[in-house]
């Protein structure tokens, strides 16, 4: 949350959405989501799940994947690059 707070402090408009169950994947609901937004980045811990967010956008917004390996989650300065980088 930190990213997405330090994102906006510099004027980005971004948002968030944290999966608290994996299945039912909330396809309808990320559907409908990607057709208000530009770009659509794959939760960091759930990095695996980005097939399951292509498909449910299915085009309507452009898909970033934060692939991590290890046990360890993204540092918060590797997020908001990412979520600035998209936003461009």
């Amino acid at each position: 949350m930190s990213a997405v707070e330090e994102a906006r402090q510099r004027g980005a408009k971004v948002g968030h959405l944290r999966l608290v169950v994996a299945w039912p994947f909330p396809a309808k609901r990320i559907r409908e989501l990607a057709k208000t937004v530009k770009t659509s980045s794959s939760r960091i811990e759930h990095g695996q799940m980005v097939l399951e967010i292509e498909r449910a956008v299915a085009g309507a917004a452009r898909v970033v994947s934060l692939p991590h390996a290890g046990g360890s989650v993204h540092e918060p300065e590797t997020i908001l690059a990412a979520i600035l980088e998209a936003g461009r």
